[in-house]
């Protein structure tokens, strides 16, 4: 009983594919805007991301408690709360993530006459007024030059969780819905909502997405398990049919099925090393070592199972 995942791609101007296995160690841009009173649950996703990064977050040498843990966070999550779109852009141009998590309203603009779906950022001048982006403008943004260098930034995914950010509009002008434009200027991964996406059901997905692609689990894997999890919980929602994914993937499957395991045994090896600094650095308690020791053991068994 296989799982079948669609997955969308651009017809034309296909973006290169970037390795699942770079050297990079995932970093999360965590992008959220409230503007004129729009609200959005950013407390459940920040709680969801920081419990999906702590395999990874390391312990500082002499030991201590998550206070003392708060640079080693701010390496991993980075927060940027109600921006406009030129403090985006210089945020991507000073640091690499690999992984960029937008909570906003979706809003409609008008194009040649038409009405398209943009996403609800803040104005530079004014924070309580709304600034509605198309997806060619965060692209740009999202794909900042670095200061003093020639390279961009490159983030590997693009979560969506926001309303209609997949939802192409009228088909009556070129182009696409914001998740189309985004993967149409070179982001390899995005993950978006075709429909309105609830508050609920946006948590829920960041809390079944994101360990599981830290951990180095296939994404087509993650993206049916979310579906699953969705499908569960739905009563009087479509959130489950909503999620949508444009990828761009080598044409060679067996070469994607390498970088998933490179990736996932890579994270595994991370993640013990950083229970054994733990056990190292627990300062003599022995519950916090039994408790990291416990940690490798489970971590151990995860690595050995084959999960595709």
């Amino acid at each position: 009983d296989l799982p079948i995942v669609i997955t969308r791609e651009i017809r034309r101007n296909r973006p290169d594919s970037v390795a699942w296995d770079r050297a990079i160690e995932p970093r999360i841009l965590f992008i959220s805007a409230e503007p004129a009173g729009m609200t959005v649950p950013k407390k459940a996703h920040i709680q969801a991301l920081r419990e999906a990064l702590e395999p990874w977050i390391r312990w500082p040498r002499q030991g201590g408690d998550d206070k003392d843990r708060l640079p080693l966070i701010k390496e991993r999550l980075r927060l940027l709360l109600n921006p406009c779109i030129d403090e985006i852009y210089d945020e991507c141009a000073t640091g690499q993530y690999t992984h960029v998590h937008i909570l906003a309203h979706g809003a409609v603009y008008e194009e040649a006459g038409e009405q398209r779906f943009g996403l609800a950022f803040c104005q530079q001048d004014d924070k309580y007024q709304a600034d509605i982006i198309s997806g060619k403008k965060l692209a740009k943004a999202l794909q900042a030059e670095f200061s003093g260098s020639p390279s961009r930034s490159q983030p590997l995914v693009v979560t969506l969780s926001t309303c209609d950010s997949g939802n192409s509009g009228s088909l009556l002008i070129p182009g696409g819905s914001i998740a189309y434009d985004l993967h149409a200027e070179g982001i390899p991964w995005v993950f978006a909502s075709q429909f309105p996406l609830t508050k609920r059901g946006s948590v829920k997905m960041t809390k079944t997405l994101y360990p599981r692609l830290l951990q180095g689990v296939d994404p087509r894997q993650v993206l049916y398990e979310v579906r699953r999890q969705l499908f569960m919980t739905a009563e009087r929602d479509h959130d489950w049919a909503s999620m949508v994914v444009f990828v761009s993937m080598p044409k060679d499957s067996s070469e994607f099925h390498n970088q998933v395991i490179n990736f996932f045994e890579r994270q595994m090896r991370r993640a013990i090393e950083v229970s054994f600094d733990r056990v190292d650095n627990c300062n003599k308690n022995d519950q916090v070592a039994d408790e990291a020791l416990d940690n490798v053991k489970n971590l151990l068994f995860i690595s050995s199972v084959s999960y595709w």
